[in-house]
């Protein structure tokens, strides 16, 4: 078990379902957070968190829950799913041919395309 946090399944990956289906217990059924925890074997903080977001989000008027998963580390992503792979391929394709690039220089050309595609700059 994992010190400081006795509710969470050592060893457990819980997915995106496990997650909405814990909050839905909880939100909808009643069940206890550390019941819902033990159960569904999901982390109680990112139970908690979650049931947070599902609380704030959800209108009081429609029952209808709305416990859909998300990422929290999102919000820092700075190209989107499909620009990312698109970048992915040229790297592939260069590497390929060798033209790799090293790390300092990768992060160099993705600092200039985000740039030049007027992307939201992250400070580092």
């Amino acid at each position: 078990m994992l010190r400081g946090n006795s509710d969470r399944i050592k060893g457990s990956n819980p997915n995106a379902d496990n997650i909405a289906t814990a909050a839905e217990a909880v939100l909808k059924d009643g069940i206890p957070v550390r019941t819902a925890v033990r159960q569904f074997g999901v982390s109680r903080t990112t139970l908690q968190r979650h049931i947070a977001f599902c609380r704030k989000t959800n209108n009081s008027e429609n029952m209808e829950l709305n416990c859909a998963y998300y990422n929290r580390c999102a919000v820092w992503m700075v190209f989107s799913k499909d620009e990312e792979s698109g970048l992915l391929q040229y790297f592939i394709v260069a590497c390929n041919i060798h033209f790799g690039l090293s790390k300092k220089r990768l992060k160099n050309f993705l600092l200039n395309m985000q740039k030049l595609m007027k992307k939201k700059c992250l400070k580092s």
